[in-house]
């Protein structure tokens, strides 16, 4: 009898293990799935509009004026007029120099409006 009982609770002890491991799984899924979720929903997220990228040597007017973008010192660039050589304004710090953002640019035209001259047609 003494060796029923023990049968007995070795099987109620594997039957309470394996409900516990099926709640942990059914919670691990749970989770999965919520990630899953998570995940698809950002993937219908819209982007945001990438901030435009200007270019050494892109040249742009201003009153009839030409410019050319150009890095003058490590990190550091400025628009240089093509009429008389001299910079628009003093040098400004970028992160990139082959990427300058349009943020960049606006900091080295003092928030005039310059026209980028399409190099194609320019």
């Amino acid at each position: 009898m003494a060796d029923l009982l023990t049968v007995g609770d070795k099987i109620e002890a594997a039957l309470a293990h394996i409900r516990q491991a099926r709640c942990d799984f059914d919670s691990g899924r749970e989770r999965l799935l919520e990630a899953l979720d998570g995940v698809k929903k950002l993937q219908q997220e819209p982007e945001p509009p990438a901030e435009p990228v200007h270019r050494l040597g892109d040249r742009y007017t201003d009153e009839g004026e030409e410019y050319i973008l150009a890095q003058v010192a490590p990190d550091n660039c400025c628009l240089i007029s093509l009429k008389d050589g001299q910079p628009r304004r003093p040098l400004i710090e970028v992160g990139n120099a082959y990427k300058v953002t349009q943020s960049e640019l606006q900091l080295m035209t003092g928030g005039w409006e310059f026209t980028k001259i399409d190099k194609a047609g320019g």
